[in-house]
C-alpha cells in the first residue's frame, strides 16, 4: 500500500518558499530539488546523530518516498551494507522488516559531501 496524496494538497499543509541557499542538512530543505530535480523535499520527517529523512515526492515514479541523508563526509559503508540487505533472500523472516533502497546518490554541500 502506498501513500497517494495530491502535492498542492501537502503545498497547502505546509507552505513553503524554495530557499535560496546550498544544500545542507542543518537547513530547511522542503522545496529543494534533488538529484537532477528527481526528488522534491516536501517534509522533514526526523533526524538523529548520523542522518536525517525527509519525505520528497519522486517526480518521475510519482510517488512519495523518504530520502535519508547521511550527515556530511558521514560513513559509506552504511549504504554499502544497505545495499547489501537488499539482497536478503525472500524466504528469510527479517525480510519484511527491510525497506528496499530505491536510488543512492552524493549530494555536495557547504558542509561536504552528503
Amino acid at each position: 500500500m502506498s501513500l497517494r496524496l495530491p502535492f498542492a494538497a501537502l503545498r497547502s499543509l505546509y507552505p513553503f518558499s524554495p530557499p535560496r541557499r546550498k544544500f545542507s542538512t542543518t537547513h530547511n530543505l522542503v522545496g529543494e530539488l534533488l538529484h537532477d530535480h528527481r526528488y522534491r523535499i516536501v517534509h522533514k520527517l526526523g533526524f538523529g546523530g548520523y542522518s536525517t529523512v525527509w519525505l520528497a515526492r519522486d517526480e518521475v515514479a510519482g510517488r512519495y518516498v523518504a530520502i535519508r541523508i547521511l550527515t556530511a563526509n558521514g560513513d559509506s559503508n552504511e549504504s554499502n551494507i544497505l545495499r547489501r540487505l537488499d539482497f536478503i533472500h525472500d524466504a528469510h523472516p527479517g525480510r519484511t522488516v527491510l525497506r528496499p533502497t530505491l536510488d543512492q546518490f552524493v549530494v555536495k554541500g557547504p558542509n561536504g559531501k552528503h
